[in-house]
């Protein structure tokens, strides 16, 4: 990650939350429309398999909490950017950010005297890793 800076910023559980699932759709209907652009010949092959994977389980995110516990605290989390203000980053950081974003909820609820097991499983389902191939890869 030599060409990306660490970024501290900070949001509320259910700001981290929604902004991290609209990425990951956003990424999901990214990878959709490059699968969709494949030349028919690749369809087959094991990428258009991994991409059209991703982006159906990357799309099928959403958030099923009602109401956040303690939404008024403010949650550090931490984004990797760019160094160059000019590019955007990738489609694997983009969703490493959301899913930090995501975690950082998980770990603010695990470090509270209350029992929120419930919320914590839903956002480790939403945190789920998930394979984003490369362009040439």
């Amino acid at each position: 990650m030599k060409s990306y800076k660490a970024e501290l910023r900070q949001g509320t559980p259910s700001a981290l939350v929604e902004d991290a699932v609209a990425e990951m759709n956003q990424l999901g209907e990214e990878l959709q429309e490059w699968a969709d652009s494949m030349p028919e010949s690749l369809q087959n092959g094991d990428k258009y398999s991994t991409l059209t994977e991703s982006a159906d389980t990357l799309n099928g995110r959403q958030v099923n909490i009602d109401e956040f516990p303690c939404d008024e605290v403010s949650i550090p989390y931490t984004v990797y950017l760019p160094k160059r203000k000019k590019r955007s980053p990738s489609r694997e950081v983009r969703l490493g950010n959301a899913i930090s974003m995501i975690q950082a909820v998980i770990d603010f609820y695990n470090g509270l005297d209350d029992d929120y097991s419930e919320i914590i499983s839903e956002l480790e389902e939403l945190a789920e890793e998930i394979e984003i191939p490369g362009v040439y890869s």
